[in-house]
């Protein structure tokens, strides 16, 4: 990622895998994705963090506040 540390999609991206192995996890009877050490809420952290990195490198930030969450 460090390449394309700057580039909007690729941000994108990589927050909806790990949005998507979230949901996997969550829907697991532990938890978590099988040959994986991660929680659900930590892909889903991940998620968050990767989409706000996103939101900011896009210029979005104005038009789409974190609001602290």
């Amino acid at each position: 990622m460090a390449s394309d540390d700057q580039e909007v999609e690729a941000w994108y991206l990589e927050g909806w895998a790990f949005y998507l192995m979230a949901e996997l996890a969550h829907e697991s009877p532990n938890g978590k994705l099988e040959g994986e050490g991660l929680s659900w809420e930590e892909l889903a952290k991940d998620a968050r963090d990767c989409l706000e990195t996103c939101r900011n490198v896009g210029g979005l930030e104005t038009m789409f506040p974190s609001y602290g969450y």
